[in-house]
Formats: structure tokens, C-alpha cells, sequence
């Protein structure tokens, strides 16, 4: 993402603005901000044409490798998904599909396609487009931007032959426990001769699940043992309908497939001349150089005649008082993705043009939950209601940022389910866990990254587990390159960590919160198979999605579970490997506690006010098919 600083000559410029020559000012303005005039002169240009300052040039138009704006404000502008999002970004709205339906489960879903819809030459675009991209998107590096979106659509994993991962419960038998190793991993078998598990692997066909629509299960790439070809989970039923079949239920699936990394390309496009590509959005794109992007509305996209704007301009700047300047003169509309100082975001706050918005992203402490004390929920929790969230952004964060005691900033959750600053709840829980006053507690070691505002909020943190709790804390600081080492070993109690979320769904964000790795990897043999695939129409909600997992093919069968459960004695060698359900939904975070949510950040945004229909909210995503610039203003 592209940020840029303000400069001390900005901020004298807004400070003369203001009339303001001292803190005290400045203090009242934070407090009681008067919202009186516009950051700038307010009219409007003649024609529907939007001019916006989002960043630098951007670096690729291929929605697929778009990381951050500027790249993914052009891809949304100039490509269109299966779905959209509505004005609040919370809810998906009909875009190149115009409805959709699921199975019962929420992991089988229907998307129907618009009559006649086109891509920017005229050409139809039909459902075997968005099987080709995502397929695409499937087989490129894992490390390319967003990678982790495909990790709940079966094989998208990994589209090529995957690996097999299992426990080996009997060392002397290993790999010949499997029966036949070309069907479904289906359970996990006891031998009658012996005490040891074996494990079996069978083939059989899969249950099929009830759906709302009729599902032709003939060509559902779950049923039986099919090439590897065959095992990614979006299949083209015809031109204009498109089928997915998911690992993990999922009811907000609409909202994910929204993001620019889902939308279609057209077929062996050429990104390394922009002015050439065929796309399908509400814009085409028009001109790329040194002073900018230019995208014009495609009268071939299916809505054009509501699409207000006839052009769209993307004005580069090379920092944030560039951006402020080019606005304050006129020049450009809005500006966005601009990392404004503490100071002048304060004096911008009275402006009717100034926007901030909370960030769809979160900072938080990680909990190791393999070490005592911390496999005590009571202790968790204890440790999370101890925190004054509220005192922390506005002394800490200086109140640009929103506390967080939840986990999800478009959280739905009522108020009773959410980690409030109780700190006397936290001594109870902490004396029932065993440790009144703090006494026999283990000083928590607090790994950050080396950052002055991370250290700050560490210290308060610890400052109010200490007054609190009466709980001492070791903060160690770590360079970024040693933060991914340092989380891989568990070398830590509480662990610093910050996600930008990049879409709405619920349960992709939560994974990507916090399903991490095999835990007990190091400590487990492996067993690769060229062609051992678990049936993904199974019900089985223990399969394990890490961060790196290969699609549905890590799972730790149920009948396992049950059997440990049932002879804890005789299974206490498999306590460290049996994997954890995936947390899919917030409530079940907030009755895990896997991690103390500390603060949301925000996004801040200047926009003309005679603009209307782009509003920066969650994602920081605009969408410009419902922006007008009204002409008539005053």
C-alpha cells in the first residue's frame, strides 16, 4: 500500500488556516471540533468527471496480483465480480451475477449469470471465464496477494497433485494401515488385534447433501476418485451458471467473491499493454502513463446507462502534501490512501469534507495456547477484560484509532458477548484460575515488533495488568524479519500481530485471524500420496485449514476424536496432535479467546462535497459505478 507523510510546510499551511498558534487550540479542536467550512474551494467541474488521488501510478492492472489501492480502486473500477458490495460493505448486492443460492450446509453454492452480459469488446462472457481465472488465481505462487482467499473452495489449495498429510498412529504398521490409497480418506478404524489405532483409508461415495437447488452430483468434482485435473471446486454447469463447492460452511461466500482477486480476466490478456486489455466493469481503461490513469464508462457493461460518470481520472502524487495542495487548488476530487501526520488529521477533523472511517483490519495479541497458564480460558479471559481499550486509543493512539473489544470491526455481536474493561471480573477469574493477586503467576514474556507506538501500547498493557492483575510482563522487541521466525517456534506468550481483512466474510477473515499452521507439525510424521483425496461433501467439521494447508487435505477424521475422547488413557500420546476445529464465526472467538483484540485503525479522506456517492467506509474500497458529480452545486 502506498502512504504518504505531511510535511512540516502542509501543516503550517493548515495551521495559519486555522488561526491556530498553540496546543491548547489544538486540544479544543479534538474535543469540540466545529464543523464550519471546507477544506477547500467547493465548485464543481462542468462534466461528469471524477478526478481522484489515491496513491502513485499503479503497478499492475491485474486484479489478481492488486494488493492494496491504487492497484485494487482501478481493478474494482474496471472489472465486475459475481457479486458487489453495498454502500455500507457489509452485504452483497448482484453485480455480473444476478442471484445466487446455496445448499442447506453453505458449502455448495449457485451463482446465475446475467442475460447477454459482455466483456468491453462485445464478446460474451460466460461462466467458463470465471473457472478459468479462478483456476488462474489458483495455480499462481501462494505468496501473491491474497493467496489465502482460495483456501476454503475445494482443491484450490493446490490445483496440481496434492499431498496427503496424516497422523501416524502406529509406527511399526506406518503406511500400510491404508487399505487402498486412490479413494476418500473417510475415517480412522481401530484394529480389533491390537490396541493401536489404525489408520484405514476407504473408498466409498460421499453423502450427498440436501440442497435448495438440484445439484447434478454427476458433475460434482467431490464424488469419487477423479484426476487431479478434476478436483478444483468452481465448475462452469453452462454458459451462464456456476457452481462451487466449499470445505467449510460458509453464509457470507457472496461477500468474498466481490473482491477484485475473484473478478474475471479475459483470455490471455496482455497487462503489459493496459490500453489493450478487455475487460467487463463499469469503466475500460483508456490511457496509462506518467500523469496518470484514465478509464472511460464501457457502453458494453450491463448497467452503463446508470453509471453516472464519463471518466475517471487517477492523479498520482508523490506524497500527502502533494495531495493536499492539488485538492486545496482544485485540481482533483478526492483523496484517499494518504497517511496524513497525528497533527493534521486533528486540525482537518472541523473541515464538512474530511472523512474517516473505521479500517477493516486489526491489531491484537496472540495467545500461545500450548503453554501453562495460557490453556486456561479464565486466565485468557481475565487477561482481555483487564485492558481499558478506550483510555489506550485515546492516550496511546492519540484517538485515531477505535477500540476493540471485539474481533471483527463490522461485528454484529450484542454488547454482553463483547471483552468490556471489567477489572473485577479479571481478579476473580484470575484467583479461580489459581493465581489471587498474581501470586505464583509466570511473568508474561510480550513479543512486538520494533515500533515506538507498539512499544507504547505494550507498556501500557502492562501497566494495566500490573495494577490490575498484579501480573509482571517482559516486553521483547523483535525486527519484522524475525516476527514470522519467532511466531513458526511459539517462542513467545503473547504475541503482537496486525491483519488488514481484506474482505467481509466472516469466516475468511477469522481463518486468516487465526488458523495458523500445524502446531504439532514438527512432532508428527508425514505420509505423501499421490492420490488419497478426502471427500469435501463430508460432514466433517474438524478439517484443518492452515495457512499454507493444501486445500481439504489435512483433516483429522471424527471417529478419532470420539475415540480419544473416550479412552483419554490410552490416547494420551495423541493429545499434542489432534488439531482444533477452525473458528468460522466471531461468536466462536469470543468463546475461544485465541487472542486479546486490542484496536481497530482507521482511514481517513477528503472529499469534494459536491460528489456524490463515494463514500469511503470498511474495505476503503469506493465503488465508482455510483458516483456523480453534481454540477449544479453550490
Amino acid at each position: 500500500m502506498c502512504a504518504f507523510k505531511l510535511t512540516t510546510y502542509t501543516l503550517l499551511i493548515l495551521l495559519t488556516t486555522l488561526g491556530l498558534c498553540g496546543c491548547n487550540e489544538i486540544n479544543e479542536l479534538r474535543q469540540s471540533p466545529k464543523e464550519t467550512v471546507f477544506y477547500s474551494e467547493t465548485a464543481p467541474p462542468p462534466v461528469q468527471e471524477f478526478r481522484w488521488s489515491n496513491g502513485d501510478l499503479p503497478k499492475t492492472f491485474d486484479p489478481i496480483l492488486a494488493a492494496a489501492a491504487p492497484e485494487t480502486d482501478v481493478a474494482r473500477a474496471i472489472y465486475d465480480g459475481l457479486t458487489d458490495l453495498d454502500e455500507t460493505q457489509k452485504h452483497a448486492i448482484p453485480a455480473t451475477a444476478v442471484h445466487w443460492e446455496t445448499s442447506e450446509d453453505f458449502r455448495t453454492w449457485t451463482f446465475y449469470l446475467r442475460d447477454n452480459v459482455k466483456w468491453s469488446n462485445g464478446k460474451p462472457l460466460t461462466a467458463n471465464d470465471f473457472v478459468r481465472s479462478w483456476r488462474r488465481f489458483a495455480e499462481l505462487d501462494e505468496n501473491i496477494p491474497h493467496h489465502e482467499l482460495l483456501r476454503n473452495i475445494v482443491g484450490a489449495g493446490k490445483v496440481k497433485t496434492p499431498k496427503f498429510k496424516v497422523q501416524i498412529l502406529d509406527s511399526i504398521i506406518g503406511t500400510s494401515g491404508f487399505t487402498n490409497k486412490n479413494g476418500n480418506l473417510e475415517s480412522v478404524d481401530s484394529n480389533p488385534e491390537s490396541a493401536n489405532p489404525l489408520l484405514k483409508a476407504q473408498t466409498s461415495k460421499p453423502e450427498v447433501q440436501n440442497t435448495n437447488s438440484k445439484i447434478d452430483e454427476s458433475r460434482n468434482p467431490k464424488s469419487g476418485i477423479q484426476s487431479p485435473e478434476s478436483w478444483f471446486g468452481a465448475e462452469a454447469v453452462n454458459d451462464s451458471t456456476l457452481r462451487v463447492w466449499l470445505i467449510e460452511p460458509d453464509e457470507n461466500f457472496p461477500k468474498l467473491v466481490s473482491h477484485p482477486s475473484f473478478r474475471p480476466i479475459y483470455d490471455k490478456s496482455n497487462f503489459d499493454k493496459p490500453t489493450d486489455l478487455v475487460t467487463n466493469g463499469a469503466f475500460r481503461l483508456t490511457s496509462f502513463n506518467k500523469n496518470g490513469v484514465v478509464l472511460e464508462r464501457d457502453k458494453n457493461y450491463w448497467n452503463a446507462k446508470n453509471v453516472k460518470l464519463e471518466r475517471v481520472r487517477f492523479v498520482p502524487v508523490k506524497n500527502a502534501d502533494a495531495a493536499l495542495n492539488a485538492y486545496r487548488a482544485g485540481e482533483i476530487d478526492a483523496v484517499t490512501n494518504a497517511n496524513f501526520e497525528p497533527l493534521a488529521t486533528k486540525l482537518m477533523t472541523s473541515y464538512k469534507d474530511f472523512r474517516r472511517s473505521t479500517h477493516n483490519a486489526l491489531t491484537f495479541y496472540e495467545f500461545n495456547t500450548t503453554r501453562k497458564p495460557f490453556t486456561d480460558h479464565r486466565v485468557r479471559e481475565a487477561l482481555t477484560i483487564a485492558i481499558d481499550r478506550e483510555r489506550l486509543t485515546k492516550d496511546e493512539l492519540d484517538g485515531a484509532s477505535v477500540a476493540a473489544n471485539h474481533f471483527l470491526p463490522n461485528s454484529n455481536l450484542s454488547e454482553a458477548k463483547v471483552f468490556n474493561f471489567d477489572p473485577n471480573r479479571a481478579k476473580t477469574l484470575l484467583s479461580e484460575a489459581g493465581f489471587a493477586d498474581g501470586k505464583d503467576f509466570p511473568k508474561i514474556r510480550l513479543v512486538i515488533n520494533r515500533n515506538d507506538s507498539q512499544r507504547k501500547i505494550a507498556r501500557a498493557v502492562a501497566d494495566m495488568w500490573r495494577k490490575t492483575l498484579g501480573i509482571e510482563t517482559e516486553i521483547i522487541t523483535k525486527e519484522p524479519n524475525e516476527m514470522d521466525a519467532t511466531s513458526a517456534t511459539k517462542d513467545f506468550d503473547l504475541l503482537r500481530r496486525g491483519e488488514v481483512l481484506p474482505t467481509t466474510d466472516d469466516a475468511i477473515n477469522l481463518l486468516m485471524l487465526f488458523d495458523s499452521e500445524n502446531e504439532s507439525a514438527e512432532k508428527t510424521p508425514e505420509i505423501s500420496s499421490d492420490a488419497v483425496q478426502s471427500s469435501p461433501n463430508q460432514q466433517n467439521t474438524n478439517s484443518y485449514l492452515g495457512r499454507n494447508a493444501n486445500s481439504f487435505y489435512e483433516v483429522m477424521p471424527e471417529s478419532l476424536r470420539q475415540e480419544k475422547l473416550k479412552n483419554e488413557s490410552q490416547t494420551e500420546n495423541l493429545s499434542e496432535t489432534i488439531e482444533t476445529p477452525p473458528i468460522l464465526t466471531e461468536s466462536q472467538a469470543v468463546a475461544e479467546i485465541p487472542a486479546i483484540p486490542l484496536y481497530f485503525p482507521t482511514s481517513n479522506a477528503l472529499v469534494k462535497p459536491y460528489v456524490k456517492g463515494f463514500e469511503p467506509s470498511l474495505l476503503d474500497a469506493p465503488s465508482l459505478k455510483t458516483v456523480e458529480i453534481q454540477i449544479d452545486w453550490k
